[in-house]
């Protein structure tokens, strides 16, 4: 088809050691196959819990399965990465640009006491970012034990399972009495919207870095 002409046209003209980073709405083995032919390697990136239309703006929040191959996404969503660059380090900068950007929100981290609540590979990451820039302490929670190890492997100690202990408890233990300076809600949970504001202290941030599927409602009586 003319479409996949234009791609083998492209990839004529790459450099063999690039790596191709093509997103969401585009067939892969028809890639693969153009990429093996110029000895060029394709890489793929998918949004399982998004689309996008021509214009860029946002379809859906969520879609079922784990390859949305019948969406449009925006030629500026496709980057080159440079050929220093290796795999597993490409696929680190979109999450760690998460993260970055979302401790960006607050009025900076150095020498502040920050929680976590979620253990994913974005609240990983944030936690990570926090230490990094040099947050007096961080304290991260999950409910699964696997995520909270994975966190202490990544240099991060404090790590607690809310499933198996009181939040409220924990954060004085970890944080002190006065409890978190800035609260980062990774989950997009009803659950830890509730948890973030009834720990926080009266001056505490709170950062929504989670996404929700449904909307979340909010206590003002406890604000």
């Amino acid at each position: 088809t003319d479409i996949w002409d234009a791609v083998a046209e492209v990839m004529a003209g790459l450099d063999e050691r690039l790596i191709l980073f093509v997103l969401a709405g585009s067939d892969r083995r028809e890639l693969e196959s153009i990429g093996k032919r110029r000895g060029i390697r394709v890489a793929f990136e998918f949004f399982a819990d998004r689309a996008y239309n021509k214009d860029g703006s946002l379809v859906s929040r969520k879609l079922p399965g784990a390859v949305i191959h019948d969406n449009d996404v925006a030629a500026a969503k496709v980057l080159k990465l440079s050929p220093a660059i290796t795999l597993d380090q490409g696929a680190m900068v979109e999450p760690v640009a998460v993260a970055v950007h979302a401790l960006g929100r607050s009025a900076g981290v150095a020498g502040k006491k920050v929680l976590v609540l979620g253990a994913g590979p974005i609240g990983n990451l944030v936690a990570q970012a926090a230490m990094g820039s040099g947050a007096a302490k961080v304290l991260i929670t999950d409910l699964s034990d696997f995520r909270l190890e994975i966190a202490r492997k990544c240099g991060i100690p404090a790590a607690v399972n809310t499933a198996k202990a009181d939040l409220a408890a924990e954060v004085r233990r970890h944080l002190g009495e006065d409890k978190a300076d800035l609260i980062l809600e990774c989950v997009g949970s009803q659950a830890t919207i509730a948890q973030a504001v009834g720990v926080a202290r009266k001056g505490t941030d709170i950062i929504v870095v989670g996404v929700f599927g449904e909307k979340p409602t909010v206590d003002l009586g406890t604000v």
